[in-house]
């Protein structure tokens, strides 16, 4: 996974479902990005679209739980995800 996949993963296991706006934002992402990578996501499993937002799925949730996700996520720049 490359780092702007990993930060809006990050994003949304963080705030939970958010726009392709939204991501833009919090994951301080470009504009296109924000919406071809959420959509590559879905592709793979570990997000789905609930009405206009891109939510976490089971696979995703535990694909960000698993040590390789939560080395992926450890975004340089963005404090450490809380352990739990």
């Amino acid at each position: 996974m490359d780092i702007t996949a990993a930060k809006i993963m990050r994003a949304i296991v963080e705030h939970g479902p958010m726009t392709s706006r939204e991501l833009q934002a919090k994951a301080d992402v470009g504009e296109t990005s924000s919406r071809a990578i959420p959509k590559q996501l879905v592709y793979d499993g570990l997000l789905e679209m609930r009405r206009d937002a891109y939510a976490i799925t089971t696979l995703g949730n535990t694909w960000a739980k698993s040590k390789r996700g939560q080395r992926a996520m450890n975004v340089p720049g963005l404090p450490e995800l809380a352990r739990g």
